[in-house]
Formats: C-alpha cells, sequence, structure tokens
C-alpha cells in the first residue's frame, strides 16, 4: 500500500481532528511529492511517519512533523537520479513544479511558504511572526489590548492589510495603488516593530526576549537559514543577542561546509566527466595511430597523404593538450609502468616539477603518498590498483589520502579520481587530484568544536553524576543519623537557652526561625515575634538592623556594632552568616547575638570619673611639694649640708614631677575618652614644628649619645590643618619612646605627601625595635610593648604614651600606628595630619 493509499484510508476509517481542509491539503501535498518517487521502498520509513501524523491531536505537533516530513522527502528527491525517481531535480526546481501543479494556498501559511517565490516567502515569514505575537498579546495581556494596538496602529488607514477576527490577526490583499510609497512587507514590519514597543512596555523586556527565543527555537526547527537570519534582522537588535551571535557563527560555518561540499561534488563530476572524455579521446587517437600506421605501411609511396596525416595526427594532439591545460585540477597520465606520459600546468605547479622534468619519470621519484599517517608501498598507492586492476577509484575527504611532493616535502590532503586508460594493463591511466586543505581545515575545526561541545558534556555529566552520588549518600546518613539529628538539636536548643546572650537565628529571607529566653527579656519582645522588621523599628536611630543584616548577607562576612541605644539599655550585635560548605558558599540564614552591656557601661563611666576626680584631687597637693622642694634646692642649698638630705629631697621633687605627669596623662585621657578636650585647629609648618621638637629634645639625646635630626622633604610641603600644640606632644611622645629604646645611632624624622589632601610624619630609630608578636598591644591602653606582657618595663613608662596620641591624632581626622620594627633594627612610627578643613 502507498502512502497516498495509506493516508487516504486511515481517513475512511476513522474520524480525527486532521480533517480540516489545510489538513486535507497536507494529504494531497503528501500525495503529490510520492508520485515523483519510483523506489518507494527506500522511503518506507517516512511512509510509517505519515501514517503516525494523523494520530496527532495536537494543531502545532501535525505542523511541525509536515514540515520535517516534505523536508525529507525534498532531500531524498534532490539527491538522488532518475529510476529511484521519475527526473532529476533540485529544490528550486522541485518546490516551482509542486508550485506550478498545486494549490498551495490551501496548505497552512507556515508549509506553504516554501513553495512561494522568494520576496513572498519573506512576506508570509513576517505575517506568521505577527500571528504568533498576536496570540502571545491575547494569552498573556487579553484581546482588548490587541484589537487597541491594531486601532491605534491602522487608524487613518482605510487599507491597512492586518486585521481581528475573534483573538486572532488576519491578513488582507490590499490593492497596489492603495499602498502609497511602502509595499505591504514594510507596513507588516511596521506592526511587528510597534507590537515589539507595545509588548516591551507590558511585559518587560526579559519576558519578551524569552517569547522571541521560543519563536526563534521554531523557526529554526522549520525553515532554512535564509528565512531565520531574515527573522532575526527585522527584530531589534537589543533582542536575542546571545542567539544572534550564535545562529550567525553556526550558520557561516555550516554555509561554508555546505558550499565547499557543494563545489567538490560540481568539481569531481566535471572531473569524471572530462577523465572519461579524456580516456575516450585517447582511445581514439590510439585507434588513430594504429589506422595511421597500416595506413602509413601501405601507402607509403604516398608522401603527401602521410603528410596530411600527420597534421591531422598534430591537430588531435594540440586539441588533447589544450584540454589537458583547461582543466582546473592536477591532472596526468601514467602509462603501464607508471612513468608520466602527460603532467598538467596545475600539477606542475602543485608538485614543484615542470612538465619536461616529470615526462618519462615514474610516479614515485617525484612524490609519495600517504593514507591517513601512514605511508603507501609502491604496488599499494592508487595509481598503481588501478593500472594492475583495471578498476576506477575515487578518494574524497573522508579517505585521508595525502600527496607529498619531494621538492616541496610538505603533505598535502587530496581528492582524487583515476581510471583505467582503455586498453588493458598496459596502457595506462588518468588521474584527476585537487587541494583540498580548505576543507580538510574546516572538518577539523568542526571536529574541534564538537570535542569541545562533548567535553563540556562529560564533565557536566560527571558534575551530576557526583552530585548523585553526593546526594545518594546524603540520604544514607540522613536516614541513619536521624536519631542522632534530634539528640542534636535538643542539645542545640538547650545550649541556645542557657546563654546569657540574645540568641535569634534567621532563614535567607532573614524571616526569624528560632530565639531564646535571653533575647525576650534583653529586647522586651515576644517569643511568637516572627518579623525582624517589628525589632528595628524599636531601635530608632541608634541602630539600621536592616542595613547591617544586608551587609552581612551580600558580603557573607560576620560583623558587629556596639554603643546600641535601646531604650534604658547600652547593647552590643553580632552577626554571623550561616553558610553552606560549598563551592558558592550558599547563605543558609544569620545568627544574631544581642549582649547587654549597660553595666559594663557603667563600671566604664564610673572608672573614668574616678580617674578624673583623682587626678584633680592629686594635682594640687602635688604641685605644692613639687614647688617647696624646687624652692628649697633653689634657695635652702646651705641648710641642706648632709648630702643623704639633699638626695632625698631630689628624689621627692623628681617623684613628685613624674606624678604630676601621670595625673595630667590620666586627665588627657579622661577629657580625650570623654570628647572634652578642646583643640585649636590651624594650619601650621610641619617641618618647622618638628625643627622646634629636635631642639628641644637635643640635650636629652646627647645624653644619651644619639643623633636627632629632621629630613627635609623634597619639595613643598603643604600646611597641616590641626592643634600644633597638640601634634607637637604626640612627636615629642614618639621621639621620647624612640631616645628610651634607643641605645646606639639616632632618631630622624622625615615627611611624605598622603594622597590629595594629608601629609604623613615618620618617626625612624634605630633601637632595639618590637617583636612581632607584641606589636598588637602598642597604641593600647596601660600596655607596653615588652617582652613579657605581665610585668612592666623599666622604662618608668605608665602604658599611656602611645594611647593618649593616637587619641589626639584620631581626633584631628588623623591616623597614627606602627609602619614596621624588626628586633635588633629598630622602628619606624608615623602620623597623618589632613591638609584641608573638616
Amino acid at each position: 500500500m502507498s502512502i497516498v493509499d495509506a493516508i487516504g484510508s486511515l481517513f475512511q476509517s476513522k474520524s480525527t481532528s486532521f480533517g480540516s481542509p489545510e489538513d486535507r491539503a497536507v494529504q494531497d501535498l503528501f500525495g503529490l511529492v510520492q508520485s515523483y518517487i519510483n523506489r518507494e521502498d527506500l522511503v518506507s520509513h517516512l511512509d510509517q511517519r505519515v501514517k503516525a501524523l494523523i494520530l496527532k491531536k495536537d494543531a502545532e505537533e501535525r505542523l511541525d512533523e509536515s514540515i520535517v516530513l516534505y523536508r525529507l522527502y525534498e532531500t531524498f528527491i534532490v539527491s538522488n537520479k532518475p529510476l529511484v525517481i521519475k527526473q532529476e531535480f533540485s529544490a528550486e526546481s522541485l518546490r516551482k513544479t509542486i508550485a506550478d501543479s498545486f494549490s498551495v494556498s490551501t496548505l497552512p501559511l507556515e508549509l506553504s511558504l516554501y513553495f512561494l517565490p522568494e520576496e513572498k516567502r519573506k512576506l508570509a515569514l513576517v505575517k506568521i511572526i505577527l500571528m504568533k505575537l498576536g496570540a502571545i498579546i491575547v494569552r498573556d495581556i487579553g484581546s482588548t489590548k490587541l484589537q487597541g494596538m491594531i486601532s491605534q496602529i491602522s487608524r487613518g488607514n482605510d487599507h491597512f492589510p492586518v486585521q481581528i477576527e475573534g483573538d486572532a490577526l488576519v491578513f488582507i490583499d490590499v490593492p497596489t495603488q492603495a499602498l502609497k510609497n511602502e509595499d505591504t512587507a514594510s507596513e507588516l514590519l511596521k506592526v511587528y516593530a510597534i507590537l515589539i514597543f507595545d509588548l516591551e512596555n507590558s511585559m518587560g523586556k526579559s519576558s519578551l526576549d524569552h517569547e522571541l527565543r521560543d519563536l526563534l527555537m521554531v523557526f529554526q526547527k522549520r525553515y532554512e537559514y535564509e528565512l531565520v537570519q531574515y527573522f532575526l534582522d527585522v527584530t531589534p537588535q537589543d533582542f536575542l543577542v546571545t542567539e544572534r551571535t550564535n545562529f550567525t557563527s553556526s550558520g557561516m560555518v555550516k554555509k561554508q561546509i555546505e558550499q565547499a561540499t557543494g563545489e567538490e561534488k560540481k568539481k569531481r563530476e566535471e572531473s569524471e566527466k572530462l577523465m572519461r572524455e579524456l580516456a575516450q579521446k585517447m582511445s581514439e587517437v590510439e585507434k588513430q595511430n594504429t589506422l595511421l600506421e597500416e595506413t602509413k605501411k601501405a601507402m607509403a609511396n604516398i608522401l603527401s597523404d602521410e603528410q596530411e596525416l600527420e597534421e591531422r595526427l598534430k591537430t588531435e594532439k594540440d586539441r588533447d593538450e589544450a584540454i589537458l591545460h583547461s582543466i582546473g585540477e592536477g591532472l596526468f597520465v601514467a602509462d603501464g609502468t607508471g612513468r608520466i606520459i602527460l603532467f598538467n600546468p596545475v600539477a606542475e605547479e602543485f608538485m614543484g616539477v615542470k612538465n619536461a622534468d616529470a615526462i618519462g619519470k615514474k610516479i614515485d621519484d617525484i612524490w609519495d603518498v600517504y593514507k591517513g599517517g601512514e605511508l603507501l608501498e609502491s604496488l599499494d598507492r592508487p595509481v598503481y590498483q588501478v593500472i594492475s586492476k583495471q578498476i576506477r577509484l575515487t578518494y574524497d575527504l573522508k579517505d585521508e589520502l595525502y600527496f607529498l611532493p619531494k621538492r616541496k616535502k610538505v603533505r598535502v590532503p587530496v581528492a582524487f579520481s583515476a581510471a583505467p586508460v582503455a586498453g588493458g594493463k598496459d596502457a595506462g591511466a588518468v588521474v584527476a587530484f585537487r587541494d583540498i586543505s580548505d576543507l580538510v581545515a574546516s572538518r577539523k575545526a568542526l571536529e574541534d568544536e564538537k570535542a569541545t561541545v562533548e567535553k563540556k558534556v562529560e564533565e557536566r555529566t560527571q558534575e551530576l553524576k557526583a552530585k548523585n552520588d553526593s546526594l545518594m549518600k546524603a540520604q544514607e546518613q540522613i536516614s541513619e543519623g536521624w536519631l542522632s539529628l534530634q539528640q542534636e538539636k535538643a542539645r542545640m536548643n538547650a545550649s541556645i537557652n542557657s546563654l546569657t546572650l540574645g540568641y535569634i537565628m534567621t532563614d535567607e529571607d532573614l524571616n526569624i526561625l528560632t530565639m531564646n529566653t535571653a533575647i525576650t527579656s534583653i529586647l522586651g519582645i515576644s517569643k511568637n515575634t516572627v518579623n525582624l522588621h517589628d525589632i528595628d523599628v524599636s531601635f530608632g536611630d541608634s541602630l539600621d538592623l536592616h542595613a547591617a543584616l544586608e551587609e552581612c548577607r551580600t558580603k557573607k562576612e560576620s560583623r558587629s556594632v556596639t554603643n546600641i541605644i535601646f531604650k534604658k539599655k547600652y547593647l552590643r550585635l553580632f552577626l554571623a552568616p550561616i553558610l553552606m560548605d560549598t563551592l558558592d558558599k550558599d547563605l543558609l540564614g544569620i545568627v544574631l547575638l544581642f549582649e547587654d552591656i549597660t553595666e559594663a557601661r557603667l563600671v566604664e563611666r564610673s572608672r573614668d570619673e574616678f580617674f578624673s576626680i583623682a587626678s584633680h584631687e592629686l594635682r594640687t597637693p602635688l604641685t605644692a611639694i613639687r614647688g617647696n622642694t624646687a624652692m628649697i634646692q633653689d634657695y635652702f642649698k646651705d641648710a641642706l649640708k648632709d648630702q643623704e638630705l639633699n638626695d632625698m629631697v631630689k628624689d621627692i621633687h623628681e617623684s613628685s614631677v613624674r606624678l604630676i605627669d601621670i595625673v595630667n596623662d590620666f586627665l588627657n585621657m579622661s577629657r580625650l575618652e570623654l570628647k572634652k578636650l578642646e583643640f585649636k585647629n590651624d594650619f601650621f609648618d610641619v617641618v618647622g614644628m618638628a625643627e622646634d621638637v629636635i631642639k628641644e629634645l637635643a640635650t636629652t639625646g646627647s645624653e644619651h649619645k644619639l643623633m636627632l635630626s629632621v629630613t627635609k622633604p623634597i619639595g613643598n610641603l603643604p600646611k597641616a590643618y590641626a592643634d600644633r600644640d597638640r601634634v607637637k606632644e604626640v612627636l615629642i611622645n614618639l621621639i621620647g619612646n624612640s631616645l628610651k629604646f634607643t641605645a646606639e645611632g639616632g632618631v630622624t624624622v622625615s615627611f611624605v605627601r598622603d594622597g590629595e589632601s594629608a601629609v604623613r610624619v615618620i618617626v625612624t630609630d634605630t633601637g632595639r625595635g618590637v617583636a612581632p608578636e607584641n606589636q598588637a598591644l602598642l597604641f593600647r591602653k596601660f600596655q607596653q610593648a615588652s617582652d613579657n606582657i605581665f610585668t612592666r618595663d623599666t622604662t618608668k613608662g605608665t602604658g599611656l604614651g602611645l594611647y593618649i596620641s593616637r587619641l589626639i591624632i584620631e581626633s584631628m581626622k588623623g591616623t597614627i600606628g606602627l609602619d614596621k620594627s624588626e628586633p635588633g633594627k629598630g622602628s619606624v612610627f608615623s602620623f597623618t595630619l589632613p591638609t584641608e578643613k573638616y
């Protein structure tokens, strides 16, 4: 039973949705296409698919399958010759024949497009695009919106080519004179552009791009490269950006391969035709030579006839040589022993050997032959196979045949066709060949691309397998450890509820999952609170909880917030992200710990007030002691005859001075911490200030046999904006510390610009340095970077000097710190000061 009979019987035997006029037209089309095929047994698989076609209930699936079946029939007919088919067709001639003998307008527009002229084919594609967009608008926005769009676009145009029937777009034929200066395609493309614009505003660019991508996939499945490219060309450039690039790249490669394959096939057919003609000509020449010899023997006495025959032979020979020279491929003729008797110019250029040098030489003397990567022995080479076996041989791209000209020493892939010369094994062979390096390169590029894709697929497969194995393992662990998990959960809840800190755990969306009892008393909230927003608003301006949570979530890092004022309490907050142990560190939630530090702050404030009051109370008696001992030393020297008594008065005076300095440090520290110390900021020359300090400390330096120096900067240094006396106090402290811990060498003060709006003052000494493990103790209250942090050093320091220096510099918008230090080599301290008002 034929395909047509099968379709007819199925329509008669059962009623299906495959009964519309368009579906019957598709049936008739397959019947017509089948009539062009003689060998129906070769398309039996297509017959089965046609039988299954009517079983598809979805109209869109039937349409897709109908288009695919037609293209398969077309490919079969175009790639075969008469006997298999009724007559030889190209794709275009087959479509034109169908269009001339069949009413293609009865077919679905998506299928009839194949049989339209090129200009109408593109117009039909635009109509299909508009119908698809119309369906999207009705589906996602509503038919009212579509009607409004079309009404607005067609306003004032009585001959507009688009109308609405029901919920779908329909197209009408418009008289040519009514189109003014624009054709129907231009009108429809305008409609397409306007619908795209409106859809982008209604759906959003991302959603519309997704719909257009789905439409592109449908067109790629149904239509040829040029029509898909036309769809991409008429679609606005900011849509389908990636798909446009990928399609253009793959299309170019595909067209190059199709073009190269077509050209190769055409050239091979031409070569075979020329070879047949050449073989026929050579056979005729051989016959003529034989006839000439017989005639010469019979008519040796007739010189005029002999001359005429020689001229005819020369003419035939010249004509054969002209044929050889006109062929665009390499061509040569070898005799039965493999010696070259004809060699055309293309072969000369390819082999690097002139015709005169090649004639009479064996093929093996001029070039070698490789099959794949293997050098062929002489008798295994194609030419000798043709001569010895009297067979025709053809090699193309897939056979991997290479010629290696011995003068060029470079292997070149070739397409090769050879036929024996009529006359037996001694007659020889005619060979045509050509360089296919470009085709080999194209194939290699495709194979590389295929290998890349396969590698990615393999990697993805391995990744999925690994994930699946991990999942299976995790499932086993879950099933085995469920009881253990419940136990751990109970322990964790007990631990959380035993904390004195307030504890809250959230999910990735910051919804509260759990909290402990302490948080309810610290914040005064209910245990049923589920939204962090209810907690956030209660902090007011003292804490932006939402911002802190977002920073922790986005950076996936812990952070803390101190000195939070909440009602009558001081709180400290610590936030930590809960991260999965994966490569991407996916966020599972956030833990918040609130600590009530109200009591600690009260203790700290009481301590500071104590230091301040105690310092004030100590200064009065200490000042009196210092003054009286100074007067005794200055005015009652004669009364101090006893040296021991004199030393005692001196010790009392020095101790009172040192105690006053300590009390002043306490007072300054207290004022700085409470932000009550006044700063008289102004612009001043830091270099001049440093020189004054060096002069004041010169005596101290000379007592220790140390060099004090100022290194002036190169070029002009901007003036600093700060309190000159406070900066001087800091510099004296830094230099004084360096002098305490420097046995030999000296202390140098230098200056550099620090960015556009600051200067840096650098103090460098050659002292004993600070061990790396103690460097973190510097600039802390009551801390000294000695070898043992639990003992005081012998320099009579309080551990407040660097701490007060840090508070002073930071209060003037500067920074201070240890740049570097090496034990036994010295240290480098520096601080920065602004050069602009703040």
